[in-house]
């Protein structure tokens, strides 16, 4: 990887994975070398977390525990993964990953990804967030497989995930970010206005004109191939809100968090605003998970509703506040768990005057 990049993909892992790999763990590939300092102890902590829960069984996914997934039978808590063992196989993240995006890259991705005018950056259940070029084990892990895994990369604060993006925008000097994450529930594992704010040239969001979820993967991948293959440094960071970008199969669309035109198509308009919507949504629950901790540190998100009415009992906070409280963490779930709803089911005016209450802005705790 070149040592400066001005402008940072961010992307999700694939579920269809190359099995195999090479002895031996090359550390100065990979993102906790880049960031160092706290930020990589933490997302080594975090890993060897995940990778305890796997190791434990877990909640099953199909009917078949996590830790007998045929990804995970040679897994192993490597220097990958906060531990020491050495008999680990690894592949470049790129390499390991068949799914819709990466196939998309095509046979020359590894010097895309080397010498490329962006750097590719991966969110993972497993690892957290890794560098596209990093090398990976074999693995078989989604956000859902268990309560923790979310909360070990989206926990207290920003986040384990959103810190490690950070510490890389930081690192490489990255002006310009590019959502390519799809889903909801890897796209709000990010704290996308934390970002934003350590970004000087901001965050672009990008949608399918007619494609979502699993199926925009596909685009998408074809987009960033066209954009790492064709396009210079200077003209990524010369995208725009607003800006449509187009693949052999879909029209993408650049969003910023700015009101969508009325005049975009009605489906594609649908979608920013739900996006918008949801953004919202979290970003309130964050706050109000941070207020949590700040109350007590040992406040664990798979306690929230709990934890809430314990705190009331200890009369840390009102019943008023607690409610509001756990009226923003319901939306907060639906957001990141369901994803059936639309923006105009979403209520958001009625939410904002909850978060209100929450945070004590309408009312002291």
């Amino acid at each position: 990887m070149r040592e400066q990049r001005r402008v940072l993909f961010v992307t999700i892992c694939s579920n269809n994975k190359k099995g195999g790999g090479r002895a031996g763990y090359d550390t100065s590939k990979s993102l906790t070398t880049r960031v160092g300092g706290q930020v990589a102890a933490e997302i080594l902590h975090g890993r060897a977390r995940v990778f305890e829960l796997i190791r434990k069984g877990g909640k099953t996914r199909g009917g078949i525990r996590i830790s007998e997934l045929f990804g995970n039978h040679a897994l192993v808590k490597g220097p990958d993964l906060g531990g020491a063992e050495p008999d680990g196989r690894y592949l470049p993240a790129a390499h390991r990953y068949t799914g819709s995006f990466f196939t998309q890259l095509g046979p020359d991705a590894t010097s895309l990804l080397s010498s490329g005018p962006a750097s590719v950056v991966v969110l993972s259940g497993l690892y957290g967030t890794i560098l596209a070029g990093e090398p990976i084990q074999d693995y078989s892990c989604h956000l859902n497989d268990h309560p923790a895994i979310r909360t070990v990369w989206a926990g207290s604060g920003s986040g384990l995930a959103t810190n490690a993006v950070i510490g890389l925008v930081k690192s490489l000097g990255v002006e310009k970010v590019l959502d390519f994450t799809a889903l909801h529930s890897y796209r709000y594992l990010l704290d996308w206005d934390s970002i934003r704010k350590s970004a000087p040239g901001g965050v672009l969001h990008l949608f399918g004109e007619r494609t979502t979820g699993n199926s925009l993967l596909t685009p998408l991948g074809a987009l960033a191939r066209n954009l790492l293959s064709a396009q210079t440094e200077e003209e990524l960071l010369c995208l725009q809100n607003g800006q449509f970008l187009q693949t052999e199969t879909e029209r993408i669309y650049c969003h910023s968090g700015d009101r969508p035109p009325r005049e975009l198509p009605d489906e594609l308009r649908d979608e920013v605003v739900l996006f918008d919507a949801c953004d919202e949504v979290v970003r309130m629950a964050r706050e109000v998970r941070k207020r949590l901790y700040a109350l007590d540190p040992t406040f664990e998100d798979k306690g929230i509703p709990g934890r809430i009415d314990r705190l009331v009992t200890e009369r840390r906070i009102s019943g008023e506040v607690a409610e509001a409280m756990k009226d923003i963490v319901r939306w907060r779930n639906q957001v990141e768990y369901q994803y059936t709803f639309t923006a105009l089911q979403i209520p958001i005016d009625w939410l904002r005057a909850r978060y209100d209450v929450a945070t004590g802005q309408s009312g002291r705790a």
